[in-house]
């Protein structure tokens, strides 16, 4: 396993890959010093650049690890892959897609699970009422990303 950190105007992010796969993403990473298993990967340093940059980045050509999720996990995350950038869905209409209706709390719980924030985008998935709802690495970063994303305006991202 190497891991490589991303320093944006927001803090710090982890990246942890094996190879060409891709395992975690931390958005609260905070500072780490260098060990020597670091190795950065270079085209997805160059991915987050663009995308922190305001540029749509396709991340949909890395392959993610996601050994340790159920299979609706798996079936949630797929779907929110499919969002295109600067759009929502909301928690219902995930469910929907999944062929489960009634399990927006269950979609919720599945995007916490998210290894790989950004790249798997569930900072897009949004209330019905079109409130932000929760973000497992804080509202703060959703704020953040769909304010990158021109969705909503970055007032008070606190």
């Amino acid at each position: 396993m190497f891991w490589f950190q991303f320093k944006t105007k927001y803090g710090y992010i982890k990246v942890e890959y094996s190879g060409k796969n891709l395992l975690t993403i931390d958005l609260n990473a905070g500072f780490q010093k260098r060990d020597k298993y670091y190795k950065v990967y270079k085209g997805l340093k160059d991915d987050l650049s663009e995308y922190f940059s305001g540029g749509k980045t396709d991340f949909n050509k890395y392959k993610i690890i996601q050994d340790n999720l159920t299979e609706f996990e798996k079936k949630v995350l797929d779907k929110i892959k499919l969002i295109p950038y600067g759009n929502t869905r909301s928690y219902s209409q995930i469910a929907k897609d999944t062929g489960h209706p009634k399990a927006c709390r269950a979609v919720g719980n599945a995007l916490n699970r998210n290894p790989v924030p950004i790249v798997i985008p569930c900072h897009r998935v949004i209330k019905n009422n079109e409130e932000l709802g929760g973000y497992s690495a804080g509202i703060k970063w959703k704020k953040i990303l769909l304010g990158l994303e021109k969705y909503i305006k970055i007032r008070n991202i606190d």
